[in-house]
Parts: C-alpha cells; sequence; structure tokens
C-alpha cells in the first residue's frame, strides 16, 4: 500500500469526528453516553498525572510504586482479547441493554473499560477506541498454513497442538505474510462504530503487522506450526530442519514489518510492552499518529522456551529474535515464562528495557539479577491474589520475598496482575486488591 493511499484513508476518518450524525437510535444513545464519560477519564487530571508518572517510570525514574491489572492487554481496543475474557463476562455480561451485536459488542467493550477505571490501579487510558482492520489475507492465514492450537472442549477447556509442518518439504508450503488492509472494507467498518459512538469518542482502525507480538515473536508460532513435544525432540535429532523453518519465520517477519512500516499504517496505537508504553524513548501512542518501528515499544517473549537450556534457548530462538527486536524502539521480554537462567542471555538485546519476573520464576534470583539495569515487571500468582477472594494475610506471605528483594536490590518495578482467569464471580476482587496492594507498597 502507498502512503498517499493511507494518508487519504487516515483524512476521512479523521473528519468523521466532525460528522454530523442522524438521529441517534436506542443503542446509539446508550453507546454515546457510556463513550462521553469514558472521554471524560481520558481528559482528566489523573489521567494525565499517570501519563507523566509513567514516562518517569519507564525511563527507569524512581515514582510511587505503580500497580497495574494487567488482565486487558489493550485497554483501548473495541474488542475483547485476552485471558480476561471469563473475568469481563462475569462482571459485565448481565448490564449489557443495547439490542445488536454490534452495538452490544461496543457496550461491553466501554462498559468494561469503565469498571477499569473503577478499581483505580495506575491504568492510563488512550482518547479513541480501535476496532480490527479487514486484512488480507486473514490473520488466521498469516502463514500460508493452519497455524493454530486445536480446537477447544470448551470456552473453558484446554487445547492441544495441531501442527501443519511434519517435514522439509512442508517448509516449501510456508509464505511471507504480506502487508495489506483493504481500506474500503475497513472504512466501511469504521463508519458503523462511530455511527453508534457520534462525536463523543473516535474510533480508528487497528491496522498493525500481521506478524507482531505473539504471532511475531517467533516462539509462539515457531512451536503451533511444529508442535512443542516434536520441537523439543527436533532439539536434538533434527537441528538443521529446525534452522531452516527459522529461517524463514525471521526473514518472513522482517518482510512483513517492513511493508506495514513503509505502507504508512505503522501507529503509534501499536505501542504494546504488556503494561502502560509511556516513554519519552518513543512516540506516544494518545495521538494515533504515523509512525516507525523504531518510534514503538514492541514485546516479545519464549514462553515455549521456559524448560530448555539457556544455550538451546539462544540457538533456537533468541538469535532469530535479535534482527527483528533490533528494528523497534524499546522490548519489552516476557510473557509467563521462567526467565530465571535467560537474564544473561537477554542483556545482548541492546535496547531492552523491561523483563518480567513471573510466578514460575525464582523471584529473588532474577531481581538479583537484574539489578537497576532493566525495569521489572513483577507479576505475582494471579491464583493467590484474586481467584477465591483477597485475603491479605496469604498475599502478605506470598510478596514478602519479592517485595524485600526489589526494596534491597533498588530495582525499578510495577506490580502487573496478569492472568486473571477467574475472580469467582467477585464485583470487588480487583478493586480490593488494588487498594490493598496500596496499603502494601506504601
Amino acid at each position: 500500500m502507498h502512503n498517499a493511499e493511507m494518508e487519504a484513508f487516515s483524512l476521512r476518518f479523521a473528519a468523521q469526528k466532525g460528522m454530523v450524525f442522524n438521529m441517534p437510535s436506542k443503542d446509539a444513545l446508550v453507546i454515546g453516553d457510556l463513550a462521553k464519560k469514558y472521554m471524560e477519564h481520558c481528559r482528566s487530571d489523573r489521567n494525565s498525572k499517570l501519563k507523566d508518572i509513567w514516562i518517569k517510570h519507564n525511563n527507569k525514574e524512581r515514582t510511587q510504586p505503580l500497580i497495574l491489572y494487567g488482565g486487558a492487554d489493550m485497554y483501548n481496543t473495541m474488542y475483547i482479547t485476552g485471558s480476561d475474557d471469563l473475568v469481563i463476562n462475569d462482571i459485565i455480561d448481565e448490564k449489557l441493554i443495547c439490542e445488536t451485536p454490534l452495538a452490544r459488542s461496543i457496550e461491553k467493550t466501554l462498559r468494561w473499560k469503565h469498571y477499569l477505571i473503577s478499581i483505580e490501579d495506575d491504568t492510563v487510558f488512550d482518547p479513541y477506541l480501535l476496532y480490527k482492520a479487514v486484512r488480507e489475507p486473514s490473520d488466521n492465514n498469516r502463514w500460508g498454513i493452519p497455524c493454530s492450537l486445536g480446537e477447544k472442549a470448551s470456552a473453558t477447556g484446554a487445547s492441544c497442538f495441531a501442527p501443519s509442518i511434519h517435514d522439509e518439504s512442508d517448509l516449501e508450503k510456508l509464505y511471507t505474510s504480506p502487508h495489506k488492509i483493504d481500506y474500503d472494507a475497513t472504512e466501511k467498518l469504521g463508519v458503523q462504530y462511530q455511527e453508534l459512538l457520534g462525536d463523543a469518542l473516535p474510533a480508528y482502525p487497528d491496522t498493525r503487522a500481521a506478524l507482531l507480538r505473539w504471532t511475531g515473536d517467533i516462539s509462539t508460532d515457531f512451536a503451533k506450526l511444529i508442535g512443542l513435544e516434536q520441537l523439543y525432540n527436533d532439539f536434538y535429532d533434527r537441528p538443521e530442519f529446525l534452522h531452516k523453518l527459522l529461517a524463514k519465520m525471521r526473514d518472513a517477519i522482517l518482510q512483513n514489518n517492513h511493508e506495514w512500516e513503509a505502507s504508512g499504517d505503522c501507529r503509534t496505537s501499536a505501542n504494546f510492552n504488556q503494561a502502560i508504553p509511556y516513554s519519552d524513548a518513543v512516540k506516544l501512542p494518545e495521538n494515533y499518529e504515523a509512525c516507525r518501528r523504531e518510534d514503538l515499544w514492541a514485546f516479545f517473549s519464549a514462553q515455549e522456551f521456559t524448560s530448555t537450556s539457556t544455550a538451546m534457548f539462544e540457538e533456537f530462538c533468541l538469535n532469530y529474535q535479535l534482527p527483528i527486536m533490533e528494528k523497534f524502539g524499546l522490548i519489552a521480554y516476557g510473557c509467563c515464562e521462567n526467565m530465571t537462567n535467560k537474564i544473561t542471555s537477554l542483556r545482548r538485546i541492546k535496547n531492552l528495557r523491561r523483563i518480567s519476573v513471573t510466578p514460575f520464576s525464582n523471584a529473588e534470583n532474577c531481581i538479583e539479577q537484574i539489578g537497576t539495569d532493566y525495569l521489572i515487571s513483577y507479576r505475582p500468582n494471579p491464583a493467590t491474589m484474586v481467584a477465591f477472594g483477597v485475603d491479605e494475610d496469604l498475599i502478605r506471605k506470598e510478596l514478602s520475598v519479592p517485595l524485600a528483594a526489589l526494596k534491597s536490590n533498588n530495582s525499578c518495578y510495577d506490580i502487573n496482575l496478569k492472568d486473571v482467569h477467574t475472580v469467582s464471580g467477585s464485583k470487588t476482587a480487583l478493586i480490593d486488591w488494588v487498594l490493598l496492594m496500596r496499603k502494601i507498597l506504601s
């Protein structure tokens, strides 16, 4: 896609903010009211002050202890993603009053954002919503062959690997997914959203690259394409075969990301670090402006390598991630994996800024290794924190060792409660947890 085409596309969406809409429907009135209140919060003094605090924090300056409920990885999306689906359904579903499917989807999103505002953690909310751009080919066809976990038995059940690559001949089936947005279809979809939102809140297309975050960190799709058990066998039995696959994946991601940037579709809304990506080392996400990869945070992980040796992690993952990561401004590394034996390797990432320390890691060891060189995203166990109520004694006991280590090592850190799959139907568990963390960290 050409920059001129994207520029015209962007201008049309900018013009929508000044559109005169028809008499709003009942659904539009409900959504308009929710959108107006959301925008009021985005413009509030509290939201503005939190932006400044996160900028300092992400620059490794000492700030107030920052607390984050990270159950929704993308706070400004119009679509719900991630592990918090069940929590959202527990808290929001029964309140929905809109009638049409699209309106109910937007209503659910906005009510969820209002709930997130009410827990009063340190989340920053941006003054727009994103909806999925229409991509060609679809995200599900990003490698030209199936790349997903198998069917779940139920919404809460487990998945199994259904690999598409079995031998070297299958490598020829892989192709480099082009960056191509169907602008006409995306614009039509945007008009539908904006007619419901009115002039209260702008909606912009999420035009980020198809091979980005988990689809572009190599590790995640590597295991999906070949199967996790087979992958671990192939480390020993077919290492050259794996290197051929990894090289194709690396080159495909680099090409896809390059096309994304060259098209003008690379936007500040693509900033992502599993926390709040405000820093003066990158462009801020709040303006939805065109940018380059070097203006953005990017997130990488290697959850599938949590049980490998350090040498295997470097050989079969990190070495292939490095050329992709160096194109971005700042890197946040680590999702749920155990990072204890991989932090020395991560020091090879020249633009690394954040490292996650999860319940599966040796927290003391990780914190000591990281020292003051990087930000620490400390992630307590959600099962202990909120799954069955907020037990102050239990939480204090659980956090006593890591908090002592963070203090003694003079760490620059935030507390990020991620991967909450249940709050046992409690409407107040997350609110109570934030209040307790304020008390513990004061």
